[in-house]
């Protein structure tokens, strides 16, 4: 009696010719249904989104007859000088904010940068923070 259970007629089924590629088939439809639900739901990971968004970067124009300053969205990892937005020439270099004044100063490769427009000394080296140049007044004349 236990032979002639529903489950054991299946089972006798799948294990015979006709039962067996019928289940072979339907398991890889399942599978495959699987897959393409887990891949069209996929959804980007936030590194993806921030590495395509690029980065914001201040910026200094070297061109002489454009000195424009101000921020741009580059890709991670680029090479510079990079094309300006303003005068489409690749003279743009990295920059900063000045402390002091706010103004964007180019970047150099230089332990203590003067500010060309306050004259603010800006120390790289990691010692103490202290200037020992300091601007005459904090506000700038105009």
């Amino acid at each position: 009696m236990e032979g002639d259970g529903f489950f054991s007629r299946l089972r006798e089924w799948i294990n015979e010719g006709a039962g067996r590629w019928v289940t072979i088939v339907a398991a890889l439809a399942v599978i495959g249904g699987a897959a393409a639900l887990a891949y069209r739901g996929r959804k980007r990971s936030e590194v993806e989104a921030v590495l395509e968004h690029g980065r914001r970067v201040l910026f200094v124009c070297t061109n002489p007859e454009c000195g424009e300053r101000g921020e741009m969205r580059v890709p991670y990892y680029c090479s510079w000088p990079r094309a300006c937005p303003k005068c489409k020439q690749k003279t743009a270099v990295p920059g900063f904010r000045c402390q002091w004044c706010g103004e964007i100063i180019k970047t150099q490769a230089k332990p203590m940068v003067r500010c060309p427009h306050c004259g603010y000394v800006h120390d790289f080296t990691g010692g103490p923070v202290s200037n020992p140049f300091p601007p005459k007044s904090r506000f700038r004349e105009e």
